[in-house]
């Protein structure tokens, strides 16, 4: 076996370098040797090695010469560590100085000495341990600050070379005390062979309205995914991975004991939280443990006076990323130099760019037009608790109300927006029945409200994927006499009219949850310790929907006529060949009457429905009273009497010990 070269044997070729990271990147790269440090101490030290071969030995000492930072070589370990302090005129650094360190470490609590206890120096490779007795005794050569030291199941000092008493008591660690819920009760840290990951409550306590989209970046194990940011929607999340086939890959989780839905539980109403991983740990729960289980323990009350907690929060929510959009005037510019001539002449983009015309030449852009910036949740908390020796309670209340990201009209008497609210409240009693008999009364109910638009189009059809792939040039949101716009037939939606114009969706959830326990201590008559429990529970789901959807008149605007006022007959003609994102411009002229005093555009705009059904309509224009409601001609608001649909359905669902039930109500008008 041939001895590995020394740092003084192993030669590298450098060029030029120029920073102490480029001279550890070379080292590493043509060496076997690693070098590590501590933070950013490598970071923006500047170094001139000009092109040469040196051995490791002699570029390290040219690279940190006057840096104040010193290495150490452990076989192939290179650890690099700041000196100590220097006077401005010492150029060189600090030779290694040799140094002593000797003590005896015992228990605190029973003053005997701790063997094979760590004696680390900190920032170094260096360390021993300690003999039988619990003495240590170490010499070695360097700059170095501190000592530390660890043994498992005790809590770690730190102590200065200088400063180290002779006499280390190192105290137990509490962690491994601590009272971890298991699947069939409870178990001290120290004596869990399973993976079994306890999360501080106050580590997901998060302005979010579900629990589970605060897993994310906890714990070791757990991937999450929340694949919508809507208010209210909640994350998916595995344990280890999926294990299993079929369309139950999610964790079982229990909340008291019974299988419940996690997001139902409001944060502060939790005690403990854990997470099995591993078969050992998720054994007794059979095949419906293979994806993990979370175990969830609700708060119970304590003896002692009435206490009562207030909390408040409020929060801001906004978009992780919204993209620019390119406008009306770059689309126009781009479309004529990937058609190799000018589809849009430079008069068509001067209207674009200057808004002169933003019936025939608008400028939208539709996903500032929808979206808003930010917005806000808000929670609020009241709990009370307390008893005495014979009953013990535990009563709270929350609310939770976050808006959408949706800007809503202010025109209509309701809001097509999106918003989630949530009422939720618990009672969990615990009453001792007779010295060995306990019996636990948990009561939970929920009541959420979501709000959203009536459109039921989703993903590329939807709000979102129309206000993404909507040419900015294509239709304005709504013209200038009022009328609604929209594109061609066949040829997308108007986002807008998506958003603001096809009435609201409102879904109701109510959950009621009862837990009842009753628990006998057998300690006395069999053995100690031994408890036998009995639960009983009972849910029930109860599910509402109101869709009031209605389908609003679109029209497109295709030419402008000469004068305000000009008759002619209705035909349909092509003008030229459009983009696939901007709806096909044609002129359309009708039959028409003057327009009535004070409704006429400034210039005549032809319009035309939308549908093939209206378009065909042989329409006759007349005057209209001037007053607000009735703004346009009679024929038009005719037309848009018969065209639009309303549509206003409720059906509901309600879940208890497997029944289901559904009704339509009659008689309800938007």
């Amino acid at each position: 076996m041939q001895a590995a070269p020394s740092p003084q044997q192993t030669s590298v070729r450098v060029e030029n370098v120029t920073s102490l990271k480029g001279l550890i990147q070379e080292i590493e790269s043509q060496t076997s040797y690693r070098i590590s440090y501590q933070g950013n101490l490598a970071d923006n030290v500047p170094v001139k090695i000009a092109k040469s071969t040196k051995s490791v030995s002699q570029l390290l000492d040219e690279a940190l010469r006057g840096t104040g930072i010193t290495y150490i070589i452990r076989q192939n370990n290179i650890i690099l560590t700041r000196a100590e302090a220097q006077s401005p005129a010492s150029a060189a650094p600090a030779a290694p100085r040799k140094q002593h360190i000797a003590g005896q470490v015992l228990d605190a609590a029973t003053r005997q000495p701790i063997i094979g206890a760590t004696i680390w120096i900190k920032d170094s490779a260096l360390g021993t341990s300690t003999a039988s007795d619990g003495s240590f005794d170490y010499s070695f050569s360097g700059n170095f600050g501190f000592v530390t030291v660890s043994y498992v199941g005790y809590q770690t000092q730190e102590f200065p070379i200088d400063r180290i008493p002779k006499v280390i008591s190192l105290s137990p660690d509490n962690n491994l005390e601590e009272v971890v819920v298991v699947g069939y009760g409870t178990q001290k840290k120290a004596s869990i062979i399973g993976s079994i990951a306890s999360v501080p409550v106050n580590d997901i306590k998060m302005p979010t309205g579900k629990i589970s989209n605060n897993l994310a970046g906890q714990l070791a194990g757990v991937i999450s995914v929340q694949r919508s940011g809507e208010p209210g929607a909640s994350s998916t999340f595995w344990i280890r991975g999926i294990s299993t086939f079929g369309s139950n890959k999610s964790p079982l989780v229990l909340v008291d004991g019974i299988e419940r839905d996690l997001d139902l539980v409001d944060i502060e109403d939790i005690k403990e939280f854990s997470i099995l991983k591993d078969a050992a740990a998720t054994a007794v729960y059979g095949v419906r443990g293979a994806n993990g289980v979370v175990l969830v323990t609700t708060r119970g009350g304590i003896v002692g006076k009435t206490q009562i907690n207030i909390k408040f929060e409020a929060g801001m929510v906004q978009p992780t990323k919204i993209p620019d959009m390119i406008d009306a005037v770059q689309f126009a510019e781009m479309y004529n130099a990937a058609a190799g001539y000018d589809f849009y002449s430079k008069k068509d983009i001067q209207m674009f760019r200057d808004g002169s015309d933003p019936d025939l030449h608008p400028n939208i852009d539709w996903v500032d037009r929808l979206y808003k910036d930010y917005s806000f949740n808000q929670r609020i908390n009241v709990n009370i608790s307390g008893g005495g020796s014979t009953a013990k309670y535990y009563i709270s209340g929350g609310f939770y109300n976050e808006d959408g990201l949706f800007k809503a009209d202010n025109m209509k008497g309701y809001n097509t927006s999106v918003f989630y609210r949530r009422f939720n409240f618990r009672s969990n009693v615990e009453v001792q029945l007779h010295k060995y008999t306990k019996l636990n009364v948990n009561l939970a109910t929920t009541f959420e409200r979501k709000n959203e638009p009536g459109s039921s189009a989703t993903g590329a059809n939807g709000i979102w994927g129309y206000a993404l792939k909507t040419a900015a040039n294509a239709f304005p949101d709504v013209y200038s006499n009022g009328y609604l716009a929209g594109p061609a037939s066949g040829q997308g939606e108007n986002p807008y009219a998506l958003l603001t114009q096809t009435g609201y969706r409102e879904i109701f959830y109510n959950t009621a949850q009862s837990l009842f326990v009753l628990t006998q201590d057998l300690g006395d008559w069999v053995t100690k310790g031994l408890t036998v429990s009995i639960k009983g529970s009972f849910d029930a789901k109860n599910e509402n929907n109101l869709s009031r959807t209605k389908t609003s008149p679109q029209w497109l605007a295709t030419g402008r006529n000469e004068a305000a006022n000009s008759n002619s007959t209705r035909r349909r003609s092509a003008r030229r060949t459009s983009p696939t994102s901007r709806p096909t411009r044609a002129t359309v002229r009708s039959t028409s009457k003057p327009w009535p005093t004070g409704h006429a555009p400034s210039a005549s705009t032809t319009y035309r429905p939308c549908s093939s059904s209206s378009s065909r309509r042989r329409t006759t224009w007349a005057k209209a009273p001037t007053t607000r409601k009735k703004r346009f001609p009679t024929a038009i608001r005719a037309l848009r009497a018969v065209s639009p649909t309303t549509t206003t359905t409720a059906t509901s669902k309600t879940h208890g010990r497997g029944c289901r039930a559904t009704a339509t109500p009659r008689g309800w008008s938007a």
